[in-house]
């Protein structure tokens, strides 16, 4: 019984999750042929994405690697501090 609970829940998130993501999809292409109308808008947005250092990926990569780090630290920590009790 717990298999078809977490199975219907599976198939519900799916579900939920694609009509989201529909949803979003519709909206934009409702707003695109106005975005389309004024070039000069779409153009200065994909200059400040690029501008921006923010928003390259590296910086977000290199977090991530410290994230990373940082969390095998304490889990190395974690273990040691097991293994010497």
């Amino acid at each position: 019984m717990h298999f078809l609970r977490e199975l219907w829940d599976n198939v519900r998130e799916f579900i939920t999750t694609v009509g989201s993501v529909a949803l979003f999809f519709g909206r934009v292409l409702v707003q695109l042929p106005a975005a389309l109308l004024r070039p000069s808008l779409v153009v200065e947005q994909v200059q400040n994405l690029i501008k921006v250092p923010a928003f390259r990926p590296a910086p977000i990569v290199i977090c991530g690697f410290q994230l990373v780090e940082r969390q095998a630290r304490i889990e190395h920590t974690s273990l040691l501090c097991r293994a010497c009790r």
